[in-house]
């Protein structure tokens, strides 16, 4: 508890005036992809039962919010790539939904989403989740769950998902469990019950090696897709 609340109070002190978050404490400019992960965290902090303030929640998601509507970094001026605005989407749209709009932030992502990644489809399937209620969104939702299940490779007893190899991912420290960790929670807001989240799940603990994954990025994603794994079943 001590150490998850001093993690806590070390992000809210790299909040900056404008909402967004820094990389580092001595720098004074808020960035867009520390910004969304920042929000992330705390934002799964708050969800369960720390103590994050509710006013920097408030401004981060206003902060995000902006970033995904103009479509640029506030600090560079330089626009966001898709796969930054699929991050952005899915975490604002689970936090703060009604700041998400379906045919402006959404629907352009969806249509572009064979460029994307497929942990990017991943995350903008969790947005599309917090946004269902209407049929455009429920279809949007099933194409894009139907393209991870596309590219699941099973075995008999577990399954990964088969992300191409390329060094344009490497900026979003990507690696094949935590695509494997994104996917499971995909799956876990939109087909909790299919018969491939079992095997998925299954696949990220026996990628462990000596009780735990590859690095930080596989661990916080792997324990988090895990324990929404356990929180259903």
């Amino acid at each position: 508890m001590e150490k998850a609340n001093g993690g806590i109070a070390r992000i809210v002190s790299m909040q900056r005036y404008n909402g967004g978050f820094a990389f580092w404490p001595q720098s004074r400019n808020a960035y867009t992809w520390p910004s969304i992960y920042a929000l992330f965290v705390l934002g799964e902090a708050a969800a369960h039962d720390f103590n994050v303030p509710a006013k920097v929640l408030e401004k981060g998601q206003r902060f995000v919010a902006d970033a995904l509507r103009r479509k640029r970094d506030p600090a560079t001026g330089r626009p966001l790539g898709d796969v930054t605005l699929s991050f952005a989407a899915a975490v604002l749209a689970e936090q703060a939904p009604e700041r998400v709009d379906v045919g402006r932030d959404l629907a352009p992502l969806f249509n572009r989403r064979e460029a994307l990644p497929l942990f990017a489809r991943a995350f903008l399937s969790l947005a599309y989740a917090a946004k269902s209620g209407d049929p455009s969104s429920e279809r949007s939702l099933a194409a894009l769950i139907s393209d991870l299940s596309n590219n699941a490779v099973e075995e008999a007893s577990d399954a990964h998902f088969a992300e191409p190899k390329s060094d344009a991912f490497a900026p979003f420290f990507h690696s094949d469990n935590r695509t494997d960790a994104i996917g499971l929670m995909a799956y876990m807001k939109a087909a909790p019950d299919d018969p491939l989240v079992s095997k998925v799940a299954r696949g990220l603990m026996e990628a462990r090696v000596r009780g735990r994954w590859g690095n930080t990025q596989e661990n916080a994603y792997a324990l988090l897709a895990l324990s929404r794994y356990a929180d259903h079943y």
